[in-house]
């Protein structure tokens, strides 16, 4: 009964573990780090940006070994690259989940060896 319910529990997180490779396939491309908007000044002394009101401009942010690159995006691509950043954010939670699930697996395979003993 015992072996039973062990197969059964083992075909279920298989399965899970499955459909998570498979969602994780489906969310591309990806991403990793943030879009920000940050204020700046275009150097024209009779623009409002030199009395502190900054004009907005679209970049994006990643930090590498420590350190933090910014890069330029605009916002023509703003969008696409917001989407991209949320893809990760998906794939990252799917990794997790995933991760979960093989963990159970090698801990339901080691139940069953020590079982058998």
């Amino acid at each position: 009964m015992r072996k039973q319910r062990q197969s059964r529990n083992l075909a279920v997180l298989t399965k899970k573990r499955r459909s998570l490779r498979k969602s994780l396939l489906k969310i591309y491309p990806i991403l990793r780090g943030s879009v920000v908007t940050l204020g700046v000044k275009c150097g024209n002394p009779n623009c409002k940006c030199a009395k502190g009101k900054t004009h907005p401009s679209v970049y994006f942010s990643i930090s590498k070994q420590g350190r933090t690159k910014i890069v330029y995006l605009g916002k023509g691509v703003q969008a696409q690259a917001e989407q991209w950043v949320a893809n990760y954010v998906k794939q990252k939670e799917i990794v997790d989940r995933l991760t979960e699930v093989n963990l159970e697996i090698l801990l339901s395979q080691r139940r069953a060896r020590k079982h058998k003993r």
